[in-house]
């Protein structure tokens, strides 16, 4: 649909996580849009909640009560 910058933070919608990994003082992100592109940031949020896709991506842990399809 659109990017909305509030205040410095960037939302993305119809943007999906494909992976993320931290590495020193950043964490890189590869998204999925309309494109496939890699940034860097040194904060993420995820608002996915407890059994968030970001999350779990960063720890590489899956609990057994997560279903995934």
């Amino acid at each position: 649909m659109y990017d909305v910058i509030v205040i410095g933070a960037e939302l993305r919608d119809e943007t999906a996580v494909l992976s993320c990994k931290e590495e020193n003082d950043t964490v890189t992100v590869t998204f999925k849009g309309k494109s496939v592109y890699t940034e860097q940031a040194k904060f993420v949020l995820d608002c996915e909640g407890v059994v968030g896709a970001v999350k779990r991506k960063l720890l590489n842990n899956t609990p057994k009560y997560i279903l995934i399809f």
